[in-house]
């Protein structure tokens, strides 16, 4: 950058807390165990807190949040939702299943479950469940079964 000492001096404080920090998950036993004791979610949520803290005290301004705001009324409208739209979601879903072939759907679901309990390519019936009009859910629920769900650690 030319002589920018007040550059140079950002990058390297960037790079010593990186350091840091990849010290402190090292010293947790690496990146699976520290997801696995909640260390990086516990992170964010204090970083969350701190920046939502620092705004709402003014520590950090926000231009148009909290700093330069214009006097007067806030004109903005908020949306709203269509309540008709959850409804047609559900219609359409009713059709669909009504209207595909139930034996080839539940076929794919079953070579699904069956093939999340080994150790096959499971994209390819995905890919054909989907095509047999297979939704989301009973894909999900199909390797649910064999896989269990996953939740993260919330670091608290």
């Amino acid at each position: 950058m030319g002589g920018s000492y007040h550059v140079e001096a950002l990058t390297e404080r960037i790079y010593q807390e990186a350091l840091l920090q990849i010290q402190e998950i090292e010293k947790l036993g690496g990146a699976m165990a520290a997801i696995e004791a909640g260390w990086q979610q516990r992170e964010i949520h204090n970083a969350a807190f701190k920046h939502l803290s620092d705004v709402e005290s003014g520590d950090r301004k926000i231009v148009g949040v909290n700093h330069g705001i214009m006097d007067g009324e806030d004109d903005t409208e908020a949306l709203k939702l269509d309540q008709t739209v959850g409804e047609m979601q559900c219609l359409r879903l009713k059709e669909l299943r009504e209207h595909r072939d139930e034996v080839k759907s539940q076929s794919c679901i079953d070579a699904i479950g069956l093939a999340s309990a080994g150790t096959d390519n499971l994209f390819p019936l995905i890919l054909e469940a989907v095509k047999s009009n297979c939704t989301l859910g009973e894909i999900m629920n199909a390797m649910r079964s064999e896989f269990g769900e996953w939740m993260a650690p919330s670091g608290f």
